[in-house]
């Protein structure tokens, strides 16, 4: 295991370090073992864990597939990210097969943690349960949408300010006007105040959460949605003028928002999405 890394890991069980016997960790305190292969590892059980969908990671890097959503959770990202030092230590949470990776690569170091052996991933393990780091070892933390696949986000976002050093901070983006996504583990859609109310009682200050795109852009999104399904539903033998209405109606709308102003308002209440960031408080002077 890499040094760094192994000095920060914890068993999830007791919190207790953790001895490097090559190819396994064995706990100090409860003599919990967790397997080490291919330079990560593994706090689940093997058979618990989901082989990683290969082609759906490559699509999901691809930023040329992006939606202007992820483009748009890219630029915030980009511009919060740049303003930290490359001497960061930076935890990564539910990071995939990190689509934002480009952003992170120039940090001293980057653990990646999920449920699921991405080629990213250092930590494979349940980040519903106690996250298996010591106290205070990041200085940022990333969640790029993952609070609304955890059905405990409280103990999710305590778990995150515990492992943070005191003044570290946490980067996110969550979806909130968007569909339904992969399912059964779509869980949570947060207004901005709920939002605030579950980062204050994890302790975090300075929090400022903003709306991810404007009103067109949310109305752009959802009527492209609405007429993909219309066409994935057409049916073989659904009535020649209804397919003509339904192709009609697609020109009818691209030729409509062509015409509407770009710079539409941005409303906190009809968005996409909302970008987050968070600070954990320095230490009270002794």
């Amino acid at each position: 295991m890499e040094t760094v890394l192994n000095s920060k890991l914890r068993c999830p069980h007791c919190q207790n370090p953790l001895l490097d016997k090559g190819n396994v960790l064995v706990c100090k305190g409860c003599g919990a073992s967790f397997e080490v292969n291919d330079g990560k590892v593994f706090f689940l059980p093997k058979s618990q864990v989901d082989a990683p969908d290969q082609e759906r990671a490559v699509l999901r890097r691809d930023s040329k597939r992006w939606t202007p959503l992820r483009k748009k959770q890219y630029a915030f990202l980009s511009n919060v990210l740049e303003a930290e030092a490359t001497s960061v230590e930076m935890l990564d949470i539910g990071c995939g097969p990190a689509q934002f990776d480009t952003l992170t690569t120039r940090f001293k170091q980057v653990t990646g943690i999920d449920f699921s052996p991405f080629t990213p991933v250092h930590v494979v393990h349940d980040i519903n349960a106690s996250l298996p780091f010591s106290d205070s070892s990041y200085d940022v933390a990333l969640a790029t949408n993952v609070l609304e696949h955890i059905p405990d986000s409280t103990r999710l976002l305590a778990e995150t300010i515990r492992t943070l050093r005191p003044g570290g901070r946490l980067y996110g983006v969550i979806p909130f006007l968007l569909e339904v996504h992969q399912p059964p583990y779509d869980f949570h859609r947060y207004t901005p105040y709920m939002l605030r109310l579950l980062m204050e009682k994890a302790g975090f200050i300075d929090i400022a959460i903003f709306p991810t795109n404007n009103i067109l852009e949310t109305f752009v999104h959802q009527q492209n949605h609405y007429f993909k399904y219309m066409y994935g539903h057409m049916s073989p033998i659904m009535p020649l003028h209804k397919k003509v209405v339904i192709k009609l109606l697609v020109q009818f709308f691209k030729v409509l928002v062509s015409l509407l102003p770009k710079d539409a308002y941005v409303s906190d209440r009809y968005t996409l999405g909302y970008n987050f960031s968070a600070k954990k408080p320095e230490q009270r002077p002794s």
